[in-house]
């Protein structure tokens, strides 16, 4: 219906799915309370096991209060999932700008990453919809004869190439992140951190989130903006991050990301 009245793609969320909604709808996560285990839950909840791709939960708290450092890692673990918003009600504001200086610096940062990965986003979220694979995975699901993958949830890839790695503990600045046999950089600095197939200790202060790119990808990405449309008109790149074998392989799904039928 809503194709039909505007010309323009739409998108159907829910909060209550069952077996096949995922044809149909995506499914919304919230509405979650600002808490370090609600944090932990929502990053399992958008894995896709159950074949909903799934925008994600909520930065903030509908019905609560939330401190700083809470609200720090809910921006920092929640921009990579597949909707990012801000839902609050009755108590005070919770939005990056109700807060100071300093945490409007670091928001903003953090964001530009999301922005800059948009066309890899873009490009999964295609791959979800027209051949049904995963956008937001378990380690698992890459690395399944990996024993050590199996209990891991707390870090979570985006495809098969992106792994990030949140603080997921109160006042922690540091984050215990399992780096699969493979060859791994720094998202960040672009070198080569010879991590493989061990669990590593990663600085993890504030300001910093631990992303790292898998050997054998190329990840598209665009110079960002202020908004996901004024980023569309900006120059595009790519981040070729070569196996041992010093090979690398990736593709881009792109349109106008409006219209029915375009590509």
């Amino acid at each position: 219906a809503l194709q039909s009245a505007t010309k323009e793609r739409g998108i159907v969320v829910t909060r209550s799915t069952y077996p096949s909604s995922g044809r149909w709808a995506g499914h919304w996560l919230g509405d979650n309370t600002a808490a370090w285990d609600q944090l932990h839950k929502s990053i399992i909840g958008t894995w896709q096991e159950k074949g909903l791709v799934s925008p994600g939960g909520e930065i903030s708290c509908l019905f609560c209060t939330v401190d700083l450092g809470l609200f720090f890692s809910l921006t920092f673990s929640g921009s990579p999932t597949h909707l990012l918003q801000q839902h609050s009600l009755l108590f005070q504001r919770q939005d990056p700008a109700a807060w100071d200086a300093k945490f409007h610096e670091i928001s903003r940062n953090v964001l530009n990453i999301r922005y800059t990965l948009l066309p890899y986003l873009y490009t999964l979220l295609y791959d979800a919809h027209a051949h049904g694979s995963t956008v937001i995975r378990p380690v698992l699901h890459e690395f399944v004869e990996d024993r050590n993958t199996w209990d891991i949830d707390e870090q979570f890839l985006w495809g098969p190439a992106l792994l990030i790695s949140p603080v997921m503990k109160p006042d922690a600045r540091s984050v215990n992140a399992y780096f699969p046999k493979a060859r791994w950089y720094d998202y960040h600095t672009e070198t080569d951190t010879g991590f493989r197939g061990q669990l590593q200790n990663l600085s993890a202060p504030l300001e910093h989130i631990n992303l790292h790119i898998r050997g054998g990808y190329i990840l598209p990405w665009q110079k960002p903006a202020n908004t996901t449309a004024y980023s569309r008109k900006n120059p595009m790149g790519l981040t070729v991050a070569l196996d041992d074998a010093l090979f690398a392989e990736g593709h881009l799904y792109w349109d106008d990301g409006v219209r029915i039928g375009t590509s």
